[in-house]
């Protein structure tokens, strides 16, 4: 049996490259994993998130029963989501807000008199865009003591964040962060320490009016106004019935839908007018604006919580995927006009592309074939193919080159399907 090290394929310079198949790709997640959270959904969407608000005993309850450590004096917000609770740990006196998502395929931790605001995402996954089946590798979170996260934060996986440690609104942490110093922006950076002053435009050139800042002339009287009072909808009565018909449509049978039903998902978007495969993926919590102007190939994904807001055309190329909390944006306004119109433009993700988590991709950009957008980036112009972009704006930083690697070699033990299999050939 060869021991020979899999070779790393170029996939912009080949012309027989490896190429992104998610086609009957398998759970990464063992049988008893998925029935777990099964009957951790059900509860979270009913007795946990409807608990009153002060009940935190209860919630702690809850999550204590699925394996969570939590604990003593800990607030746990009723509109929380927990991927896996028995990944959890809150130590005493931590604070977690409402409509924070902690995605806890991996360990989480969460030091003594941690206090994480609302709308805060901790990332415990990520996937291996290196490799073609594109599978999920998990890497613990920890949280030190006395850590204050403000409201949308996004912590990504693996990293660790120092103890007193302070990241103001929308910081994005992607590597470890030092104690008692606070961050600011994407990717987090120091900008003093956790106790000090804080001056979000520190070094910004000074302007001494509004009209510098905005380039506007200082005759007040000669410039054009902008006025809305009258303006009307860009849409017809038809187009309008159409969106309001589709909302029922989405709350009453497409968001109630079980996650694996992804045929019936389709169905329903078809009818609607979307031009979709059958084997495309879009599971229930992902919001569609106008299901007529959304094109999907094969294996193309949309995940949970994704926002396509398809104006004009949103195309999603064959086994793409897009990441939860993406938004896509079909549509600007003309800020120069006075009435300020609408300005509906397509968007056009190229096939084997992963726009990660939390991404903004603006009206009328195209990402070319086979790149990675990084979390919490923004897309304001058109990308080339086979690239690795991150940042506000987006921008390439490297080649995506497709490699031959395990597909779960990064889960955790006892997780993998193939465990299971080799547990019985031992026992055989």
């Amino acid at each position: 049996m060869s021991t020979s090290a899999p070779t790393s394929i170029d996939a912009s310079a080949q012309p027989g490259r490896a190429e992104v198949n998610l086609s009957n790709k398998p759970s990464p997640h063992s049988l008893k994993n998925r029935l777990a959270r099964v009957f951790w959904g059900v509860v979270q969407l009913s007795i946990f998130r409807y608990s009153p608000p002060k009940a935190y005993a209860w919630r702690r309850m809850l999550l204590r029963m699925f394996g969570a450590r939590i604990g003593s004096g800990v607030r746990v917000g009723r509109r929380l989501r927990v991927w896996g609770p028995w990944n959890l740990v809150v130590h005493d006196g931590a604070s977690i807000g409402d409509y924070c998502d902690l995605y806890s395929v991996d360990h989480i931790e969460i030091g003594r008199n941690t206090h994480i605001d609302i709308a805060c995402y901790l990332c415990g996954a990520t996937h291996d865009h290196t490799h073609p089946r594109f599978p999920l590798t998990p890497a613990p979170i920890v949280l030190k003591d006395d850590v204050w996260l403000e409201s949308d934060c996004f912590v990504g996986p693996g990293v660790t964040i120092g103890r007193g440690a302070v990241l103001r609104a929308r910081t994005s942490a992607f590597k470890d962060l030092a104690p008692d110093l606070m961050y600011l922006g994407s990717p987090a950076r120091p900008v003093g320490p956790a106790d000090g002053p804080f001056d979000p435009f520190a070094g910004a050139t000074p302007v001494t009016s509004r009209e510098d800042s905005m380039n506007i002339p200082a005759a007040h009287d000669a410039r054009p106004q902008v006025d809305i009072s009258h303006a009307r909808s860009a849409f017809s009565a038809r187009h309008r019935l159409m969106r309001a018909v589709w909302n029922v449509v989405w709350v009453v049978l497409f968001r109630p839908s079980p996650r694996p039903l992804h045929k019936w998902r389709n169905l329903l978007l078809r009818l609607f007018g979307a031009r979709i495969s059958p084997k495309a993926r879009v599971y229930p919590r992902a919001k569609v604006w106008a299901p007529w102007n959304l094109v999907m190939e094969d294996y193309a994904t949309l995940a949970d919580d994704v926002d396509c807001y398809c104006v004009d055309t949103i195309s999603v190329g064959k086994h793409s995927v897009i990441s939860q909390y993406t938004y896509l944006c079909g549509a600007t306004h003309d800020y120069q006009h006075p009435s300020r119109p609408l300005v509906p433009l397509p968007v056009t993700i190229g096939s084997q592309c992963w726009i990660a988590a939390d991404v903004f991709v603006a009206p009328g950009v195209s990402i070319g074939e086979g790149s990675v957008v990084g979390a919490r980036s923004a897309v304001f112009r058109d990308l080339p193919a086979w690239k690795v972009c991150v940042g506000t704006p987006a921008r390439p930083i490297g080649d995506r080159i497709l490699g031959d690697l395990s597909p779960h070699k990064n889960l955790p033990k006892g997780e993998r399907p193939e465990d299971a299999h080799s547990t019985e050939g031992a026992s055989a």
